[in-house]
């Protein structure tokens, strides 16, 4: 019942690329106070689905795939509403760089993506990880955490490892595209000792992992 757990681990660590995926810009004090009031009036109107999320191209972007499978998961087809942003990063046309840097502040109070808008508490999660913890909390039952405390406790490590930098030889050599088969990029990937170290590692816990909860 757990298995979704390991999946998400898995494809952190695959699919994760080096580069962030949106750009690292500050907003201003008066981005700020634009994005509280869009969220306000969100607030103020009714009847709607209880998550909102905003992300970059699935295709591309980790991040944002992450969380998509994490509310998929946790609310079901029709549990969440999606909104994809171009995002203003490098990929990001010239002409269009300051445009997508606006719009993704009407999302996210950082402009960056993924972030999920929770409208039963008024709040935006952003951080793929960060919103993976809200939903598992919020959605007890939905097996993105595991139930055991000591598979919990080893799933939140690695996650965080996986998140915060590790696996640097990986990402920075097999970037994240689904749109493309590269066999030829990955064999030459995968001649290089310290993406194979890489790969071993993520096997071997992966391993471990199922080998505990079966």
């Amino acid at each position: 019942p757990e298995l979704m757990s390991n999946l998400l681990l898995i494809l952190q660590a695959v699919v994760s690329t080096a580069a962030v995926a949106t750009p690292a810009f500050m907003p201003s004090h008066h981005h700020h106070q634009g994005f509280l009031r869009s969220q306000t009036a969100i607030m103020s109107q009714g009847g709607h689905v209880r998550f909102r999320l905003a992300i970059g191209n699935k295709s591309y972007s980790s991040w944002s795939l992450r969380a998509w499978l994490a509310v998929k998961e946790a609310t079901g087809e029709k549990g969440f509403e999606e909104v994809t942003c171009l995002l203003a990063g490098a990929g990001a046309p010239a002409d269009k760089r300051e445009e997508a840097r606006i719009r993704l502040l009407e999302f996210s109070p950082t402009g960056k993506l993924p972030a999920l808008l929770d409208r039963d508490i008024g709040e935006t999660v952003h951080e793929s990880l960060a919103i993976i913890i809200h939903l598992a909390l919020s959605f007890p039952n939905s097996t993105l955490l595991p139930m055991d405390a000591v598979a919990r406790a080893r799933c939140l490590s690695a996650c965080h490892e996986l998140h915060g930098g590790g696996f640097a030889a990986l990402r920075s050599n097999m970037p994240m595209n689904t749109n493309v088969v590269a066999r030829a990029a990955g064999a030459q990937a995968l001649s290089k000792p310290e993406v194979l170290e890489d790969v071993r590692y993520v096997k071997l816990f992966t391993r471990y992992a199922l080998f505990r909860q079966a």
